[in-house]
């Protein structure tokens, strides 16, 4: 079989062997499920960690400060989240509303399609769930649904990161 990644040489193998991983943040296994609370962290692959901090007291610019965010960054309004969250990989059926795109859902695999997530990947990419539903594509998009907004009171800050 052989798997050719953008930009990469081709790599051929057979179908049991183990594709390559980049340095991503993925989830260390396919079946990996752990919860998420405030102030605590999870260990990903690659030494990557997931971080999750509140934030009480939104800045007045907090609007405008979440264009600017980085994609490893993801701040949700907390009074919309059912805690404790759940970090875990797609399951069969996923669906999710991504930020922009009001009142319409898009299956998750559709989404990883036009994200050009490798396939081979994409049962290891992590998902933020609360009460299953999700709320964060690890690295790439948030919610509509947790989305910040004027009423915002309290946000959870999360936080992907390499460890030094």
């Amino acid at each position: 079989a052989a798997f050719i990644s953008p930009g990469a040489s081709p790599i051929i193998k057979t179908w049991s062997a183990d594709l390559p991983q980049p340095d991503l943040p993925l989830l260390p296994t396919i079946d990996f499920s752990s919860q998420l609370d405030v102030g605590e962290s999870i260990a990903l692959g690659s030494g990557w960690s997931l971080h999750a901090e509140l934030l009480e007291s939104p800045l007045e610019d907090v609007l405008d400060r979440i264009i600017e965010l980085d994609t490893n960054d993801a701040w949700l309004d907390y009074d919309r989240l059912k805690l404790p969250l759940t970090l875990r990989g797609r399951k069969t059926g996923d669906t999710w509303q991504p930020l922009g795109m009001k009142g319409h859902t898009q299956k998750i695999s559709d989404f990883y399609i036009n994200e050009k997530i490798s396939e081979h990947l994409r049962d290891l990419w992590p998902l933020v769930t609360s009460a299953d539903v999700i709320a964060w594509v690890v690295g790439l998009r948030p919610s509509e649904r947790f989305k910040i907004t004027t009423d915002t009171q309290k946000i959870l800050v999360l936080k992907v990161k390499r460890s030094d």
